[in-house]
């Protein structure tokens, strides 16, 4: 494990390199959390990886975890932006000729999907990622969020043209893994939908579900290992 420091803006946000010394393949992985959560739980997979000879990077958001800024005045494009920030920051330190596959969950999901169209993205993993409109993308994201309409938008299925994160799945044209939490209390399943029917070819497209696992699996080894065991078969490993 690697500290490392990036300024985004104004803000300077903290990342954790895992750098394998004896890389087996191209691959290398960028982590994405969700909302108030942090970096730290991407560490277990994060590690795993580096077991298996492969190099990633995870981080905080602004206004999370170690990073610096008051998380109330941000909006989505500030975060998109950290999330670009981080990025070209992986590529520095493992240089350009990479396959990187982007790891998020919930907001993070979100985060990586917009990512994909304006970075080089080899393949996606979106756990139980969460979704928006596009009104008030450069608006304070806390303000906008909670109002009742954007509330009910947020939680129903969408047309793959009905927003920017769909748009650019529906773009993609690398592999996706999409894993549902069965008891998620957060993000419905049609919201799931919304992001695997914007795929053009179901063959990028593999859907999985975790077995009465809620929204959120940190304090649940078990459903940990089995999220790892879902992402390690994808990936073939």
């Amino acid at each position: 494990m690697q500290s490392v420091l990036f300024e985004v803006g104004k803000n300077k946000l903290v990342g954790t390199l895992f750098l394998s010394p004896y890389s087996k393949s191209r691959t290398v992985f960028l982590m994405v959390h969700g909302w108030q959560s942090g970096q730290d739980r991407g560490f277990g997979l994060a590690k795993s990886l580096l077991e298996k000879g492969y190099s990633s990077m995870t981080f905080d958001l602004r206004g999370h975890g170690q990073s610096e800024g008051n998380i109330e005045e941000f909006s989505r494009k500030d975060f998109l932006d950290d999330v670009l920030a981080a990025y070209d920051q992986l590529i520095r330190h493992v240089g350009k000729e990479v396959d990187v596959v982007a790891i998020g969950s919930s907001f993070g999901g979100y985060l990586i999907s917009l990512l994909s169209a304006q970075r080089k993205i080899h393949s996606l993993i979106l756990r139980a990622p969460a979704n928006f409109q596009d009104a008030h993308f450069s608006d304070s994201f806390i303000a906008t969020h909670s109002a009742s309409d954007a509330e009910i938008w947020e939680l129903q299925m969408h047309l793959w043209n009905e927003a920017e994160s769909l748009r650019a799945i529906h773009a993609f044209e690398g592999k996706v893994l999409i894993v549902e939490s069965e008891k998620d209390e957060i993000i419905p399943q049609l919201v799931l939908l919304s992001y695997a029917n914007a795929i053009i070819n179901s063959d990028l497209l593999t859907y999985e579900v975790i077995l009465n696992a809620p929204h959120s699996i940190t304090k649940f080894p078990l459903l940990q290992e089995k999220y790892k065991d879902i992402v390690f078969k994808w990936l073939g490993y």
